[in-house]
């Protein structure tokens, strides 16, 4: 039997639930999905914040930005995570089929930078369930199926 990690990627979630979660990844935009992230935090940000005491929240976490926390462009918002922490993802709330054409994703590579048409409410529900199912214990075992008068 072999045990394994509690930990996830960014890939992860995407493949599992993306559909589910309503994900978009930007078009053009390179980053590394395969970070690993132990115990995930989660962090909605409703707008943006005053001090930068607020951003070491921010470490390691996944940050959800609601579209009220900015008008047209998130850019203020991903340099001053970028300058003081380095979150595991940012996902935003955008209802444009294309937000690229009005977020400048400049000097956000180091982190994921994705994409929900749902809202920030139910976007959170959806991706603390799915993260409760990949982050449960899972073990690999052999096993031999029987069929015994139709039950198996």
């Amino acid at each position: 039997m072999k045990e394994q990690t509690n930990d996830i990627s960014i890939a992860d979630i995407i493949s599992f639930k993306g559909e589910y979660l309503g994900l978009s990844l930007p078009s053009g935009y390179r980053f590394d999905i395969g970070f690993r992230i132990q115990n995930p935090k989660i962090v909605i940000c409703e707008a943006l914040p005053d001090n930068n005491d607020e951003l070491t929240l921010y470490r390691n976490a996944i940050l959800l930005v609601s579209k009220r926390a900015f008008t047209n462009d998130i850019s203020p918002l991903l340099r001053k995570v970028t300058e003081k922490t380095l979150p595991a993802a940012v996902i935003l709330e955008i209802e444009k089929t294309d937000p690229t054409t009005c977020i400048n994703l400049e000097g956000a590579e180091n982190f994921p930078v994705l994409f929900t048409t749902l809202e920030i409410s139910l976007f959170y529900k959806r991706l603390v369930e799915s993260i409760e199912v990949l982050t449960r214990p899972k073990i690999n075992m052999h096993g031999v199926l029987m069929d015994i008068y139709g039950l198996g």
